[in-house]
């Protein structure tokens, strides 16, 4: 599920040390992206899922900017070489020597692929698009409830009610 991908991806984000601000524009920028390319929501997942290891490693490796990140987002690795300032043969050597630090690396590639994409900030108009964000903002609605204390229960008979309430309307 997105949704569950994009928690993982924003905790290991955060514990990378990166602001939410960059968190927020990197997740907006490849769900753009994507949304641009007619991706398929296993495809974002994917995404996000390659994202997520480059900050828990803490370094971009080949295997997460090349096969995972590069097989959904075409030019990827040259988007990367571009935002570094370097040839794709030096960052295929920086790669190598771990010298990337994906905290430092991944906003300048979501800058390089915003410019590329012409990416305006503004997202997609598409229900697909629309669905998602409303999605994924009730997953994490729903994590800040279930990590609170005494606010939970209260917000499961809120959300039981509300339910039932729904099931009434359709029937």
């Amino acid at each position: 599920k997105t949704s569950d991908r994009y928690i993982k991806f924003y905790v290991a984000a955060r514990q990378a040390g990166l602001e939410i601000k960059k968190v927020e524009k990197i997740f907006e920028s490849f769900t753009e992206v994507s949304a641009l390319l007619g991706l398929k929501t296993e495809e974002l997942t994917g995404i996000y899922l390659a994202l997520e290891q480059m900050l828990s490693k803490g370094k971009v490796t080949t295997e997460e900017l090349r096969r995972q990140l590069g097989e959904r987002l075409p030019g990827a690795f040259d988007l990367m070489a571009k935002a570094l300032k370097v040839n794709t043969s030096e960052l295929d050597r920086m790669l190598k020597a771990g010298e990337v630090l994906s905290k430092d690396a991944l906003p300048l590639l979501t800058e390089e692929m915003s410019k590329f994409y012409g990416l305006t900030g503004k997202g997609v108009d598409t229900l697909q698009t629309a669905t998602q964000k409303l999605s994924t903002s009730w997953d994490l609605l729903i994590e800040s409830m279930n990590n609170s204390t005494g606010v939970g229960k209260l917000w499961q008979t809120v959300l039981e009610r509300y339910a039932s309430a729904l099931r009434n309307v359709s029937e």
